[in-house]
């Protein structure tokens, strides 16, 4: 005894159907998302970073002193190791050598995290966390 199998006939394909083809490839698209991902977390971690360096100059400074001096002391050690960064890759793209924008910029960045770890609570919990959360500044 025999039994047949049943197949159901394909649909041929069409050669005339027009498939809609996306703007954009799945990579395309992760990328997209994984580069504003980072862009935003860059932007709260510099947005945190930035107050901190300005609440600690103004604590450190005489009174009196503007507001604006906060800021533009978290400009310069804040964007000063982004500057130093950037000069390392052109030199290094031209094969010259890059020591002094590579100890401006760790310099930079430890200047950045002194100042995170000045205004943090005076605990190892405090201080790890002094560079993530944002300033109590904001309201948060």
């Amino acid at each position: 005894m025999t039994t047949a199998t049943t197949t159901t006939p394909r649909r041929p394909v069409r050669s005339d159907t027009k498939r809609r083809k996306l703007p954009f490839t799945t990579e395309q698209l992760e990328s997209f998302v994984l580069v504003f991902i980072v862009l935003v977390v860059g932007v709260a971690a510099g947005a945190a970073s930035f107050t901190h360096v300005h609440d600690w100059t103004l604590k450190h400074t005489p009174p009196g002193t503007p507001d604006w001096f906060g800021w533009a002391n978290a400009c310069i050690s804040d964007l000063l190791p982004v500057g130093a960064f950037l000069e390392m890759k052109r030199r290094r793209r031209a094969n010259r050598t890059y020591r002094l924008p590579q100890i401006l910029m760790f310099a930079g960045m430890a200047l950045s995290l002194a100042a995170q770890l000045a205004v943090a609570e005076p605990s190892i919990s405090g201080w790890l966390l002094s560079a993530v959360r944002p300033s109590r500044s904001w309201g948060w």
